[in-house]
């Protein structure tokens, strides 16, 4: 319950932070775009403001992924980040580790 409430927490700064900056990427627009986009009219506006927003779709899908991916492992350590090893990795790791009874042989 407890990480579900905090994942709930980080959700909710997102969705602030993400609105609170929004009028400021809003503003955001070169002076020939903004000419071209006022001239094509209300039909115009409406499919520029929908391609928008289904362009941003997969943006936004492949960064909650993202943050998906690592959220669910930021309990995992290790320099193999808890991967199953081959075994050329195992053999490999154990010819070069010290300490290890298996050597190369000629």
């Amino acid at each position: 319950m407890n990480s579900v409430m905090s994942v709930a927490k980080y959700v909710v700064a997102s969705i602030a932070s993400l609105f609170a900056t929004l009028p400021y990427a809003s503003a955001q627009s070169c002076a020939m775009c903004y000419q071209n986009a006022a001239a094509s009219g209300t039909a115009g506006r409406s499919a520029l403001q929908h391609g928008i927003l289904i362009l941003s779709i997969p943006a936004i899908g492949i960064f909650g992924g993202i943050l998906l991916l690592l959220y669910s492992r930021r309990h995992v350590s290790g320099r193999n980040g808890g991967l199953q090893r081959g075994p050329s990795e195992t053999a490999l790791r154990q010819c070069i580790v010290p300490g290890h009874k298996t050597m190369l042989r000629p």
